[in-house]
């Protein structure tokens, strides 16, 4: 770089910079020892991060970014951004580069623990400390901020070290660490009983400047000195410790000093505005000035810093007009330039960003006899590989990138599949929030950042922002949002992301599809089977099957209409049947079971009912035993309900047929029992049996039809289900005048239980109170009695007596009990239209499908039915188990138990999907990439020709978006736009924006834009078509190698309409018209595509 290097090394400005120059620079005047960079803002920090990684690939280079929330907002804070920061601040040799907005917030000292052998500390005090310092005790150790104690030893990620750190006692002495000895607190401040009671002096004191007496205090000092890190914490850490400005290591630079001033005035004055905005009961008891400090604090800590300023003499952007290739695809000029810049005496160097592209760029080059050297030297031209935002040029040296010269990347494009599950999981991104890890077909995982509109061409367009390891940023146009899904596996925290760019996701997905492979033979053999057995036929029968149907006292849904005419015509078709009914709790499944084994009796056959519960099995026995007594039919019970002697006489009867229908738990119907002519298996509450009852079940079922019922299927035959290799029906229509059930997640308070108690049995109702430990029952039962002298209280589970449990819920079935303190026993099949009121103690230990049916037991009837779900009066829950009462607070709507499966799986996680072998591939890549592997994969084991699907790019002069003014809402709109992404079809696209109509009024003209632009992506995906451009007077196509136009019509069209069609290579095509006809680029792309089709 010569003399003006030279200038810059010394000087108290580095001025006249430009592109990635001020990376280049500072990699050359801090040699050694650590350096801090402030920038104006985000972007600014993540493409000179990526620029000091390219020209220092050895130093260590950290970002200190902002918060990605707004102040005083209430939400919890992306952990990711606190982390980066804490490592930044505890980094002793790093180039770190801030956000000057981040250096707003006053933080406290960073806090860690070293831990070393011989030191006295028994495990459960450094456990406390670990979850005082933020850490989440988890059952294992899968990522930074994690601690598992088991047994004598304990397991413990540090924020920044590589691994995890294993202390082993000997009693209470430390007999050895493996891994690094120190820990780094995983948030800023400790909360530990010191922190807390400082914290209550501190809100005490501001409380009382304000006259804040209220119960906002109360829940604040509640939290804090019970340890829970709520969602606003971060506003208290002034409270918790003494803060001051962050202090950065080494030498300071400040990028644009003009701008980082703006912008640090910019960022205060938000602050205050909105602090003063909130409604003085709603602000935070802290005081704004403890928390942030005002720009002249950061402005007067960064005055001895050195300014870089951009532009001006020395350093100019690369002149990327002589270099980028054009639209015909012509290299030659680029070379030319790229040769003469050589010829100049400068040293020229071409950054490619991954290998794989760097080697294409190679063999094109040498096409034209410019072979790459190898390292930058005087009159050469290099190729490198590396992640560089942008060229410049300073004298003697040149730097340009791939993408400078080639537009968007040469990347291959591959096929993809439109699975089963995308389409049936359109419009899941609505529900997505910031920060959120989502998948990419091509690039892998990612976080969510948001929804944001750019320039694009001579118009706009809405893009989705997701974020790569590095802070290497994807913008995703919301056309293309088919090629993006949530993801869900059982993971704790957050997956760890890819590279952008980078190799390790078509590595894992190549493993992961070999796994799959594999699995999908082995599922379609267990499936061939089935289909190639035969079973009995049952056909209509007649008269006596009308008045079983006309004996139903209700009036059936459309769904369980549906139901119904399904599984009757599986029962008539000769193959065995194997069908998933999904219907939320009392929509009427066990009508449509009740049919199945009805018509089956008529045809002269037996009909097991199978159940996972004693309770369960004694409902729908007295239920059958009802509808079918006086058609003749024989119905029995084999359970734990069911003395020795009554039990072999049903086992009797069974073999010899003088039973027809039998309910039976797995338990108690054993392997010595025989049917005489099996016909139908039932399988009630699917996703509560375990491993060995669902073999016993399919033992049983061997040959026979097989029907599951299930309010919240286990992930395994839901998923199934969509994939394909399972018949499902969906009930989701509520029976009329059915209500909605109030679901809400409360503390554990004595006055506000009994209160909910009284209320509901002073309107002749009656309450669950569900207490999952038989051990401690009887004392709950003594405290509730002490609350409620005055009402009727009794205890039911399942360690009582057969007899002593059928006493206790017949009582309580009678209305001679008020309150039933139960255990879980009650989560099935207990139907009582009287109890409203459930109250679930210790919520935070239940999983959501269990939740779900549990709160299914009351809402039986016409009246509003409530569900509280108590949390601990103290102690930490984890977010995990916040997550899953929100969720099934969140899904009180009637028909929610499809939805709350799905949620179930996102938190509990894919590993029962397909065996527990399975579970690790899926955290992989996420259970929707897993899906559409799956799909694929069985596609090819049966044989089938895999539909490929290409990801047309379409480019018009028009603005193709939702307005905001349109749709306010950002999730709402990027829902809207995942719903037209992953519509398949005209008809789909229309209807999406029909239905957006009907709830948000006329479309306007770019919404109308974006369905047209919808449909000729669809058309062009069809056609095999890559990429279609609508220019000032013509169309420019890229086919794909594959395509489907059929080449003697093509050959037909350029042959006799010359001036308008005309092959550019291999795979281009010219489509010429009028400025008339290309002023609707969408219809004349439309006329186009149909004489292609011809």
């Amino acid at each position: 770089m010569g003399r003006f290097f030279v200038g810059l090394r010394d000087a108290e400005e580095l001025s006249g910079l430009a592109g990635s120059s001020p990376a280049y620079v500072l990699s050359r005047i801090v040699r050694s020892g650590p350096a801090t960079v402030v920038v104006p803002d985000a972007r600014s920090v993540e493409r000179l991060v990526r620029g000091l990684r390219f020209f220092a690939p050895k130093r260590t280079v950290l970002a200190y970014p902002a918060d990605d929330g707004r102040a005083w907002d209430g939400d919890v804070r992306d952990p990711a951004h606190t982390h980066a920061r804490m490592l930044a601040r505890a980094a002793t040799d790093a180039w770190v580069v801030a956000d000057a907005t981040a250096l707003l917030p006053r933080v406290p000292t960073l806090v860690s623990r070293t831990l070393r052998p011989g030191e006295r500390v028994e495990p459960q005090t450094l456990l406390r400390w670990l979850v005082a310092a933020g850490y989440l005790v988890a059952p294992h150790v899968e990522e930074p901020g994690t601690a598992a104690l088991r047994g004598g030893t304990l397991e413990a990620w540090g924020l920044g070290n590589e691994r995890p750190t294993r202390v082993a006692w000997f009693d209470d002495e430390i007999e050895a660490v493996r891994g690094p000895e120190t820990l780094l607190a995983a948030r800023e401040a400790l909360l530990d009983a010191t922190a807390a009671e400082r914290a209550a002096a501190y809100v005490h004191a501001v409380a009382n400047e304000r006259g804040v007496f209220g119960q906002d205090r109360r829940s604040v000092l509640q939290d804090l000195r019970a340890g829970v890190w709520f969602a606003s914490a971060e506003d208290y850490i002034p409270a918790l410790a003494d803060v001051a400005l962050a202090q950065l290591p080494g030498e300071l630079f400040v990028l644009e000093p003009g701008l980082v001033g703006e912008r640090l005035r910019q960022a205060a004055a938000e602050v205050w505005r909105r602090f003063d905005a909130l409604p003085p009961e709603e602000r935070p008891l802290v005081r704004p000035e403890d928390r942030y400090a005002t720009p002249r604090e950061v402005l007067d800590a960064l005055k001895e810093a050195r300014p870089i300023t951009l532009l001006g003499n020395g350093f100019i952007s690369c002149p990327t007009a002589g270099l980028r290739v054009g639209h015909t695809g012509d290299l030659a000029p680029t070379v030319a330039a790229l040769r003469q810049l050589a010829a100049a005496g400068a040293a020229v160097v071409l950054v490619a960003d991954d290998t794989t592209r760097a080697e294409r760029i190679r063999a094109l080059f040498a096409a034209h006899d410019l072979n790459f050297g190898e390292k930058p030297r005087a009159y050469t031209v290099a190729l490198q590989v590396g992640d560089l935002p942008e060229g410049f040029t300073a004298e003697d040296l040149v730097f340009v990138t791939a993408d400078e010269i080639f537009g968007e990347k040469l990347r291959d494009r591959p096929t993809s599949v439109v699975s089963k599950f995308r389409k049936a999981a359109a419009g899941s991104l609505g529900t997505l929030n910031r920060g959120d890890p989502v998948v990419h077909a091509r690039h892998g995982i990612g976080l969510y950042r948001g929804l944001s509109r750019m320039p694009l061409g001579e118009s706009s367009g809405d893009f989705v922002i997701v974020e790569y390891r590095d802070g290497d940023k994807l913008y995703v146009p919301v056309w293309k949002l088919d090629l993006l899904a949530p993801y869900r596996a059982d993971t704790e925290g957050k997956p760890a992301l890819d590279k952008l760019g980078g190799s390790t996701w078509e590595l894992r997905r190549a493993k992961v599809k070999d796994a799959v492979l594999r699995l999908a033979a082995e599922i379609l053999r267990m499936h061939a089977r089935r289909k190639l057995a035969t079973a009995h036929a049952y056909h209509d029968s007649g008269d006596t099957f009308a008045r079983f149907e006309e004996a139903f006292p209700y009036v059936e849904t459309e769904d369980q209409t549906e139901a119904i005419r399904a599984v009757l015509d599986d029962l008539a078709s000769g193959e065995p049947m194997d069908r998933l009914i999904v219907g939320d709790v009392g929509f009427g499944k066990t009508e449509v079971a009740m049919r199945a084994a009805f018509r089956v009796v008529l045809g002269g056959h037996q009909v097991l009912l199978l159940v996972p519960t004693t309770v369960l099995a004694y409902q729908h026995f007295g239920t059958l035993r009802r509808r079918m007594e006086e058609f003749g039919v024989n119905v029995a019970m084999l359970s734990r309900f069911v003395d020795a002697a009554n039990s072999r006489e049903v086992i009797a009867k069974l073999a010899s047929g003088g039973v027809d229908v039998v309910v039976a738990t797995t338990a108690a119907l054993g392997r010595g029992v025989r049917f005489r002519k099996l016909g139908l298996v039932i399988v009630d509450e699917e996703h509560r049996f375990g491993t060995k009852q669902k073999e016993e079940a399919r033992r049983i079922a061997e040959g026979v039809h097989t029907l599951a019922l299930s309010a919240t299927p286990i992930p395994r035959s839901l998923h199934m289900a969509l994939a394909g290799l399972r018949a499902m029906t969906l009930i989701t229509t509520p029976p009329e005048g059915r209500r909605p059930i109030h679901t809400e997640v409360v503390r554990f308070e004595a006055t506000r239980i009994a209160d909910e108690i009284r209320a509901e049995v002073a309107r002749n109702g009656q309450v669950y109170f569900v207490h999952n430990r038989v051990q401690s029952i009887a004392g709950v039962a003594r405290w509730l009695r002490k609350q409620l002298p005055e009402l009727r209280i009794d205890v039911g589970h399942g360690q009582q007596s057969a007899d002593a449990l059928e006493s206790v819920l017949g009582r309580f079935a009678a209305g001679d009990v008020d309150v039933l303190i139960c255990t879980t026993i009650i989560e099935s099949g207990v139907d009582l239209p009287n109890a409203n009121l459930m109250i679930v103690n210790r919520a935070e230990a239940f999983g959501l499908a269990q939740l779900y049916q549990l709160r299914g037991r009351v809402g039986r009837s016409r009246a509003e039915a409530r569900c509280l779900l108590l949390v601990g009066g103290s102690g930490l829950v984890r977010k995990e188990a916040m997550d899953r009462l929100h969720a099934l607070q969140g899904a009180s709507a009637l028909g929610s138990g499809f939805t709350v499966a799905s949620r179930d799986l996102e938190l509990r996680g894919g590993g029962d999907i397909l065996g527990e072998k399975q579970h690790g591939h899926i955290a992989a890549i996420g259970f929707d990439a897993y899906i559409e592997l799956l799909e694929q994969a069985c596609a090819q084991v049966r044989g089938d020709v895999v539909a490929e699907a290409i990801d047309p790019e379409v480019e018009v002069r028009l603005p193709c978006v939702l307005p905001e003014d349109w749709i306010p809402d950002t999730a709402e709109r990027l829902d809207a736009y995942s719903r037209f992404a992953n519509a398949a079809t005209p008809q789909r696209i229309r209807g999406v924006l029909a239905d957006l109509e009907a709830r948000y009024g006329s479309a306007p003209a770019e919404a109308d834009n974006l369905r047209r632009l919808t449909e000729v992506r669809v058309a062009c995906r069809v056609l095999g078509i890559v990429k279609l451009a609508v220019l000032t007077v013509r169309i420019n196509l890229v086919l794909h190698e594959r395509h489907r136009l059929d080449p003697m019509r093509l050959m037909e069209l350029c042959a006799k309409e010359p001036g308008r069609f005309k092959r550019q290579g291999d795979m281009g095509l010219d489509v010429r018209g009028t400025p008339e006809e290309t002023a609707d680029p969408f219809r004349f792309a439309e006329w186009a595509l149909a004489r292609l089709r011809g």
